[in-house]
C-alpha cells in the first residue's frame, strides 16, 4: 500500500507514507489536501481532504484581592488586616503572586504572615510574595500587622494591589477605611 499527499497541510501537521496524521497545528483556517492511496491490487483512490483548524481557546488568568479589618481602632493600638487573594480562573499561576500595600502615614508596619507568603516592608510599602503562585479557583489568606499612630478622628485609607496583571484588572487592587479613636 502506497500513499502520498498534494496540497497544503496545515503547519505543524505532518501526514506519513503510511498515512497517519500527527503533529500540532500551528495556524487556523482551512487546508485542502488529496491523498493517493494505492492497495496491493492496484487500486487506487484519490479524495480531496479538508481540514479545519479552529483558533486556539485561552483561559485567561483572573487574580482578585479582598481586604478586611476593623473600621475604628484606638491610636496607638494594633490593626490586622485580613487580606484574601484569589485566582478566580481556571488555570494555576506559574508564581510568583504578589501582594503590594501601601500604609497610609498614621500606620507602621509590624509583620506580616499567611501560608506560603513572605512579607517585608520598605518605609510605607508592604510587599509579600507567595512564590509557589495560586491553584485555579484557589485562594490564599494573609495578614497583615500594622500599629496605628493617627490622630483621633482621622479616617486611614490602606490599598493593596494583586499581581502579576490579569484580564480583569477592576478586582486587583482594593481599600479599607479605619477612623482613628481615643
Amino acid at each position: 500500500m502506497r500513499r502520498t499527499h498534494s496540497g497544503s497541510l496545515p503547519t505543524g501537521l505532518t501526514l506519513s507514507s503510511n498515512g497517519l496524521l500527527s503533529g500540532t497545528p500551528s495556524a487556523a483556517g482551512p487546508f485542502t489536501f488529496t491523498v493517493s492511496a494505492s492497495n496491493t491490487a492496484g487500486s487506487v483512490t484519490t479524495p480531496a481532504i479538508t481540514i479545519v483548524v479552529s483558533p486556539a481557546t485561552t483561559t485567561l488568568l483572573d487574580l482578585s484581592l479582598r481586604m478586611d479589618a476593623e473600621s475604628t481602632v484606638r491610636s496607638g493600638s494594633s490593626l490586622m488586616y485580613e487580606l484574601t487573594a484569589r485566582n478566580r480562573s481556571a488555570i494555576n499561576t506559574a508564581g510568583p503572586v504578589t501582594v503590594s500595600d501601601q500604609l497610609p502615614t498614621g500606620m507602621t508596619y509590624l509583620s506580616g504572615s499567611g501560608s506560603g507568603w513572605t512579607c517585608a516592608a520598605v518605609g510605607q510599602t508592604i510587599t509579600c510574595t507567595r512564590a509557589s503562585g495560586l491553584r485555579a479557583f484557589n485562594e490564599s489568606e494573609l495578614k497583615l500587622f500594622v500599629r496605628v499612630n493617627g490622630p483621633i478622628g482621622a479616617v486611614l485609607t490602606n490599598t493593596a494591589t494583586i499581581s502579576p496583571t490579569d484580564t480583569n484588572p477592576s478586582n486587583n487592587t482594593t481599600s479599607r477605611f479605619t477612623t482613628v479613636r481615643r
